[in-house]
């Protein structure tokens, strides 16, 4: 019976220690992501911000003015955040005729 007491004690110590081993540690991102994103400033490097949280991993340093001007102004409609989320997808993207037109 004290066998099975000790059992049931180290059992209900156990499940502590696994979990406080892995806090604190911190891996920190590409370097290739922190320079693109450190070099953008002004309106360009407020968009990159402003997409991540919308869940878009674009390169804004490629983008023209116009897709940049856009993305400024749909960002800032006051739209909701799904508006605004396609709203950017759109842009982004372009419809079947625009990627036509941009490819030749």
């Amino acid at each position: 019976m004290p066998r099975a007491i000790l059992i049931l004690a180290l059992a209900a110590a156990m499940p502590l220690a696994a979990p406080a081993a892995a806090q604190g540690v911190f891996v920190p991102p590409p370097p290739g992501i922190v320079g693109e994103r450190a070099e953008l400033t002004g309106r360009r490097g407020r968009i990159a911000r402003e997409l991540r949280f919308y869940g878009f991993d674009t390169d804004v340093a490629r983008l023209s003015n116009r897709k940049v001007s856009l993305l400024d102004v749909a960002l800032h409609e006051g739209r909701s955040s799904s508006g605004t989320q396609a709203r950017i997808r759109s842009i982004l993207r372009g419809g079947l005729l625009q990627r036509v037109i941009e490819r030749n």
